[in-house]
């Protein structure tokens, strides 16, 4: 595959974890909070040697579910669906002409247990999966109109890991709540703060700023990180 087919994959892979919103400071058994946002303009930076490089992705949907347990016990559960528009390049020197496209569908999930260790701050460890799948063609010959060399195709990787890290939240208003997380894992890190504003008793609108790096996918025989970063927004709802 050529290096130019190989860097509009990497740029299709918008892998990102799904936000946290304003989180659920009440453990008690039964209380649940439900989250939906979206990214606002995302970037994508791709590590990948040679082949390195930024690029904007999609804005994408993301929703999360926070369950009470009770004695300062909590679960989570976060799903993103993310697919890309199609990348497309065409290149034309003296010699040779070369066109492709790409385009991706990224899915993540991550299950994590929370534990409170006093009103404002929690610690977690969870297992994240990422699923990438990636629909590319190419064409390659002398000119536009001799084409020599050409293929299409499918590539898709799995990839699960562990987690680890802390949230916490402080009141900044009557209505507002600011707060921030970090996390860290063998295939993910990354941090988030944000501010949520109480819309009603049980309504929370939310904007934040996020940065997460997955790492060590592999495309085509490289080894890739991605990081994607940037704003979001969103509503919860706590119960």
């Amino acid at each position: 595959m050529k290096k130019k087919v190989l860097f509009t994959l990497t740029a299709a892979m918008t892998i990102s974890s799904v936000a946290l919103a304003s989180p659920l400071s009440n453990y008690e058994k039964g209380k649940l909070a439900i989250d939906v946002n979206t990214s606002i303009s995302p970037k994508v930076e791709i590590n990948a040697g040679d082949l390195s490089g930024k690029d904007d992705a999609k804005n994408r949907l993301g929703a999360a579910i926070t369950y009470g347990l009770g004695d300062k016990w909590a679960l989570q559960y976060k799903y993103s669906d993310n697919k890309t528009e199609s990348y497309s390049y065409e290149e034309t020197t003296p010699f040779d002409y070369e066109s492709g496209t790409a385009n991706g569908q990224l899915s993540a999930h991550e299950f994590n247990v929370l534990y409170q260790l006093d009103p404002n701050i929690s610690a977690f460890v969870g297992w994240t999966r990422a699923s990438a799948k990636i629909n590319w063609s190419y064409k390659y010959g002398p000119d536009a109109s001799t084409i020599t060399d050409s293929g299409s195709g499918t590539e898709k990787q799995s990839k699960s890991g562990y987690q680890i890290g802390l949230i916490g939240q402080t009141k900044l208003a009557d209505k507002v709540t600011g707060w921030a997380s970090v996390s860290a894992g063998n295939k993910i890190t990354g941090y988030e703060i944000g501010v949520g504003y109480d819309m009603s008793k049980n309504t929370e609108f939310n904007v934040f700023y996020r940065d997460t790096k997955y790492k060590d996918f592999n495309i085509g025989g490289e080894k890739i990180d991605v990081k994607t970063k940037g704003l979001g927004a969103g509503v919860t709802f706590k119960f």
